[in-house]
């Protein structure tokens, strides 16, 4: 499975956990189970990892970087996009800043609005900005 399809299987998994308040590891694995064949990459393991770690710190440099979005008041599909980005860019040095960037906006384009993916690509460049 290519990268890009692994983020938008995790994008899809993100938004059921939203959906359910439910982001536990037994989620996980029943995600996995159901839509990839018991079977996941160790990136997608790992951006799980790192997020459901990290949640909460992911979640607050959000509401930080959007200016009057909070993530309870933001479509579940744009939350879960830049949760997998954020979690990217704060925590896996080895993927590039404009890849994890512009594989969140492609994202945006193909399951949000328009203006949705220029909400998420501002966003992410105010990340980007203080974490590089």
């Amino acid at each position: 499975m290519e990268r890009r399809e692994e983020r938008e299987n995790l994008m899809k998994m993100f938004y059921q956990m939203n959906i359910s308040e439910d982001y536990s590891e037994a989620e996980f694995k029943e995600y996995v189970e159901a839509n990839m064949g018991g079977e996941c990459s160790e990136y997608f393991s790992k951006v799980y990892s790192i997020f459901f770690e990290n949640r909460i710190e992911i979640d607050g440099k959000i509401d930080e970087y959007s200016n009057k979005w909070k993530t309870n008041r933001m479509p579940a599909v744009d939350l879960s996009i830049l949760r997998i980005a954020l979690t990217e860019i704060i925590y896996m040095e080895d993927i590039p800043m404009p890849v994890s960037i512009n594989e969140a906006v492609e994202l945006a384009k193909k399951y949000s609005t328009e203006k949705s993916s220029g909400f998420i690509n501002g966003l992410l460049g105010k990340a980007a900005k203080n974490n590089g």
